[in-house]
């Protein structure tokens, strides 16, 4: 099978400097493994590379769509398959960077979403929340890895479900690739106020104008809103919150995220969790330039 590198693991642990420093070391190209870097115009709120980073190392689906477009896990997979050849035919090892567990799995693993549109999924428009999730727990028979709270992805378990694709198991264990999977973590205490901090300087660099112009210019796609930083913003700009209580919400909902990401990723068998050295990163690059080494010999 076709090596691959993957560089995975919550919010806020250096994903992308460690991307940028080992594409340099083998020179070769950066693939985006966040499902929300997709869109032009959320810049900020996603973390997106730096311009002077995106100049460094070539980055691939950063930006490649409008924000009023709608993307989806599918739409992903057939890509970076498509991309992932391309690299393959280059002989260049491809690497793939970013925290969204469900778009790095659709890739390294034998997802079909080949039915999926033969189901039509205005039957769940009545379902409230609530019903939906009994509803997933019943036909998965254990408990969903969604949030009850996320009509969004509900109605997307069930929907793959119905295809005769259950997302929550199909496939899992099935690799398509040979995968070097490197998931980055941090002691929780320490992750949780880097995130913090994260939060307040994106606020500082301008999030609030980059909603702001985006909500005023309808630029936003039923997909696109999602995004934390960008959904919890809206009741402000709405004025129907304050703009503390917003970035608060923005805070508790990226630790939440975060901690989603390491359940997500840690239990899969094929990943290799470092904890990161926070204050020395040089130090984590070369540590896992090493297991790079050894993985491509």
């Amino acid at each position: 099978m076709d090596k691959i590198i993957v560089i995975c693991g919550p919010t806020s642990t250096g994903k992308t400097k460690l991307g940028i420093a080992l594409a340099k070391y083998l020179n070769t190209e950066i693939i985006s493994s966040d499902a929300y870097q997709i869109y032009q115009g959320l810049d900020i709120g996603t973390a997106k590379p730096s311009i002077e980073e995106l100049k460094t190392i070539k980055h691939h689906l950063i930006s490649s769509i409008p924000s009023i477009s709608t993307y989806s896990v599918c739409d992903y997979q057939k890509e970076v398959r498509n991309k992932i050849d391309e690299f393959i035919k280059n002989k260049k090892t491809p690497i793939l960077v970013g925290g969204t567990g469900l778009y790095i799995d659709s890739v390294l693993t034998d997802y079909n979403f080949s039915t999926r549109n033969t189901i039509n999924e205005s039957i769940y428009e009545s379902f409230t929340n609530e019903e939906l999730y009994n509803l997933l727990k019943e036909k998965t028979n254990s408990i969903p890895n969604q949030s009850i709270n996320n009509r969004r992805r509900l109605i997307n378990a069930l929907i793959n479900i119905d295809s005769g694709i259950d997302i929550l198991k199909k496939g899992k264990d099935t690799l398509l690739y040979d995968p070097l999977v490197i998931f980055l973590n941090d002691e929780r205490s320490v992750l949780y106020e880097s995130i913090n901090n994260r939060v307040d300087q994106m606020v500082k660099d301008g999030l609030v104008e980059e909603v702001k112009t985006l909500y005023n210019n309808k630029l936003f796609s039923k997909t696109s809103i999602e995004a934390i930083g960008y959904k919890q913003l809206i009741p402000f700009i709405e004025n129907k919150t304050t703009l503390n209580d917003a970035i608060e919400d923005i805070k508790k909902a990226t630790r939440h995220y975060a901690k989603r990401q390491i359940t997500w990723f840690r239990h899969k068998p094929y990943v290799k969790e470092i904890l990161i050295d926070r204050f020395h990163f040089d130090n984590t690059i070369n540590y896992v330039k090493q297991i790079v080494d050894d993985f491509l010999k």
